[in-house]
């Protein structure tokens, strides 16, 4: 019975020390390797950038969770555009020794009369035009001259109703002008008429066109058929003809009955008229 208690003793003592044995110390060298070396002035330079280097890859794989891959795409490309070549680059001390410098441009240097015509060489790159659209090549440029086109088209219709408005303004204006133009003559005609009867009611017109064709037809001396008069007296007459004819028909009432065809007043006597009228042209009346 003893030697059986003790055997069961021995058992457990050997399966306690086998799962201390598994179990690691707190002073092991595995515990130890994972607790960060903070000591000031004592960390070695190779233990400090290889700390720094997972500091860095930990800051960079957070902010490439965070960003989707174009845009992570975008700021690597942009980033590598913007740093420039390492001297140390094996290329550039290449190009230094071919007689490169930095800040200038490749290739032979251009002729001063080819700097003056704008033959200058590309100091920088060009540019990186990415596609980031399914259309197929070429329609971007057809869509934009299709744009172009459209453009222009709508330029040149503008031009064309403004155009057209304008010379519709203008006909509309000038018939407008016209038609005011005759109702003054007639009404200069029938006043001319008026006042050579009511002075001589044997009066004649001193030219026919003088007073208005109903009151020509009442004269018996012009009751001839074959008289050109009769065949023109309805008939449009030049702006020009017509304004000359009512300047002179104007200054016919003005000498000799003392009246204005603008103020539509037969004046007293020639100082009155001089006295009370503004002027002869009809903008001195406005």
């Amino acid at each position: 019975l003893i030697n059986c208690n003790v055997e069961v003793c021995g058992k457990i003592l050997w399966q306690k020390n086998l799962i201390m044995d598994d179990e690691d110390d707190y002073m092991s060298e595995s515990i130890l390797a994972k607790c960060a070396d903070v000591r000031p002035g004592i960390i070695a330079p190779s233990v400090a950038r290889r700390y720094k280097v997972q500091t860095d890859k930990v800051t960079a794989d957070l902010l490439n969770r965070q960003l989707k891959s174009g845009e992570r795409e975008r700021i690597l490309r942009e980033t590598a555009l913007e740093t420039a070549i390492d001297e140390r680059n094996k290329g550039f001390l290449m190009l230094k020794k071919m007689g490169f410098t930095p800040g200038s441009a490749l290739g032979k240097r251009p002729s001063n009369s080819e700097l003056h015509k704008g033959n200058e060489h590309l100091k920088e790159p060009l540019k990186l035009v990415l596609k980031n659209d399914r259309m197929g090549l070429g329609h971007e440029d057809e869509e934009a001259k299709r744009a172009k086109e459209m453009a222009e088209a709508m330029r040149r219709e503008k031009e064309r109703l403004n155009k057209e408005y304008k010379e519709r303004f203008f006909r509309n204006r000038k018939r407008s002008n016209y038609q005011s133009l005759v109702k003054t003559f007639s009404a200069a005609q029938k006043t001319c008429y008026n006042l050579d009867i009511s002075n001589d009611s044997d009066a004649a017109p001193l030219e026919t066109w003088y007073w208005p064709w109903f009151a020509i037809k009442k004269n018996d001396n012009l009751e001839d058929e074959d008289d050109p008069v009769k065949e023109k007296a309805h008939v449009e007459l030049p702006e020009s003809v017509l304004c000359r004819r009512l300047d002179e028909l104007k200054m016919y009432l003005r000498t000799k009955y003392n009246y204005c065809i603008w103020c539509c007043v037969h004046y007293q006597s020639e100082d009155d008229m001089i006295e009370s009228c503004p002027g002869e042209n009809e903008d001195e009346h406005d």
